[in-house]
């Protein structure tokens, strides 16, 4: 996966498999609900918040209701911005305006930003004529660094969002490094996440942090991966280039990519039929399979990762 497409997409993977991490979010960035404690929260299609241009949605949208089901108490509507976008302001306002039309529930808008210079423009005024913007921003400085691996256990999802965060910071500014306490950050999460009892999640959030560390701790991650008896995803990568490659130079390098495909598919524990695999197998294209080979790990469905 290219690694802008990681950062953009990992944090919002998380998310939406795991919503429940969005209350931790809330409370970092101080936002107080009236909500009984405690809270449901519900993922919501984001395709349906109409924004103009047509082609923009909201990257997450979630409801909050009481456990015990009441009406919609607020509407989330969180964004992963990684850079400056002076257009992003008018479409944050439409997506507002928008659940405001469809939900008689307070509606707050969080945006997730990666680097500090991104945070400062986010959380400036935004002034749109008759409107006035102030989301809610989070961005490095806000974000808690993790004490121990302990404190990751205790808050593993947040862990990993905390870990997604740090390396996205780095690549913000060039840096091939993490501060110590950045470092620290993501070993600790990486740790937690190799203790999880459940196969798929744990190889899931490992490969997440895996990809978007920088390549001067990768390697302490791949050798906790592999006390753990668990495989990189590059290591899956070469597996599945040298199946292909086995049965032939001229197409092994199409064959081992979409092996590589099938078994990042089967890792997300998802029941890969016997039409999807056939396609991914007769696929010659290189562009093609590399393309889906990226949308294999925040992808939703086989369909998602396989769609035109």
């Amino acid at each position: 996966m290219a690694i802008s497409t990681l950062f953009h997409e990992a944090p919002l993977d998380v998310l939406r498999e795991h919503p429940e991490v969005l209350l931790e979010l809330l409370a970092i960035g101080g936002v107080q609900l009236d909500l009984a404690s405690p809270q449901t929260v519900t993922v919501l299609e984001s395709t349906t918040i109409e924004v103009v241009p047509a082609h923009r949605h909201a990257d997450f949208v979630a409801e909050l209701r009481d456990e015990a089901g009441g009406p919609v108490r607020a509407i989330v509507v969180l964004e992963v911005q990684r850079r400056r976008d002076p257009d992003k302001p008018r479409a944050w306002i439409q997506m507002a305006a928008s659940v405001l039309g469809r939900h008689a529930a307070r509606v707050v808008l969080v945006v997730l930003a990666f680097d500090e210079a991104t945070a400062r423009w986010a959380r400036r005024p935004h002034d749109e004529g008759a409107l006035l913007l102030r989301p809610v921003v989070l961005g490095p400085r806000d974000l808690p660094h993790l004490a121990s691996v302990q404190a990751a256990r205790e808050h593993l999802l947040l862990a990993v969002l905390v870990a997604l965060a740090r390396s996205a910071e780095a690549a913000a500014r060039g840096r091939l490094s993490l501060s110590p306490e950045a470092e620290a950050d993501v070993l600790y999460a990486a740790e937690a996440v190799t203790e999880l009892a459940d196969t798929q999640l744990r190889q899931r959030l490992a490969s997440l942090i895996e990809g978007a560390a920088p390549a001067e701790i990768r390697g302490r991650i791949l050798e906790l991966l592999e006390e753990r008896g668990m495989r990189s995803l590059e290591i899956i990568r070469e597996e599945g280039r040298a199946e292909g490659e086995a049965r032939g130079r001229a197409q092994g390098r199409a064959e081992g990519e979409a092996r590589t495909l099938l078994k990042l598919l089967r890792l997300r524990g998802f029941a890969v039929d016997e039409a999807s695999a056939a396609r991914i197998l007769a696929t010659t294209d290189l562009a093609t399979l590399d393309r889906w080979v990226e949308r294999a790990l925040s992808a939703r469905s086989v369909d998602e990762v396989l769609a035109d």
